[in-house]
C-alpha cells in the first residue's frame, strides 16, 4: 500500500503543486507531497530488499494485490458509475459522448506532450515503482494493459509506454 496508494498521492498532490498559482497552497502542497516522498521512499527501501526473497507465489499474490490496489483507486474516480453518468449529463445536454471523448483525449495528448509527461500517476509513477521494487512481472503488465485498454481503447493501451523509470532522486523529483 505504500507504494502505490503513497506514490500515486505524491504524483497528485506534486502535480497540484505544479498547477497553482497560489504561493500559499503551493507551499502547502510541497510540504504534503515531502511527506508523501518519505512514506514512499521508505515503502520501496523495504521491498525493495524483501521481494527478491519471496517465493513466486507469494510475489503473484503481492503484485495482484499491489494491482488491485490501483485499478481500485481508478475506478473508484474514473469507474463506469461515474463514465455512465458523465454520458447521460452529455446527451441530456445534446452532445455525443463518442465526440466528446475523442475531444478530451486529443487535449490530453497535447497536454502530456506539452508538460512531458509520462502518462500520469500510474504510468508516471506507480509502474515504475512496482517495477523498481520487482512487483512488475509480464503478467502484471498485461493486467494493466488491460485496464488501461477499457479505459482509453485497445490500441491506445497497446502503444501506451510502460518503461518510465523510477527516478533516481526523488527529492529532485519532487522539486520539479
Amino acid at each position: 500500500m505504500q507504494v502505490v496508494v503513497e506514490g500515486l498521492a505524491l504524483y497528485v498532490f506534486r502535480d497540484m503543486r505544479n498547477a497553482t498559482e497560489e504561493k500559499l497552497l503551493e507551499q502547502l502542497l510541497t510540504l504534503v507531497s515531502r511527506d508523501e516522498a518519505r512514506h514512499t521512499g521508505y515503502g520501496v527501501k523495504y521491498l525493495s530488499q524483501v521481494v527478491g526473497t519471496l517465493a513466486d507465489a507469494e510475489r503473484d499474490a503481492l503484485e495482484d494485490f499491489a494491482f488491485e490496489a490501483a485499478r481500485m483507486l481508478v475506478d473508484s474516480r474514473q469507474g463506469p458509475t461515474l463514465r455512465q453518468g458523465m454520458f447521460q449529463i452529455w446527451q441530456e445536454a445534446g452532445l455525443d459522448p463518442k465526440h466528446v471523448v475523442a475531444e478530451l483525449a486529443k487535449e490530453r495528448d497535447a497536454m502530456e506532450r506539452e508538460r512531458g509527461d509520462p502518462g500520469g500517476p500510474l504510468r508516471g509513477f506507480v509502474i515504475p515503482t512496482l517495477r523498481k521494487v520487482g512487483l512488475f512481472s509480464e503478467r502484471i503488465e498485461g493486467h494493466f494493459r488491460g485496464m488501461f485498454a477499457a479505459n482509453f481503447g485497445e490500441e491506445r493501451a497497446r502503444t501506451l509506454n510502460l518503461r518510465v523509470d523510477f527516478p533516481e532522486d526523488l527529492d529532485a523529483w519532487l522539486e520539479r
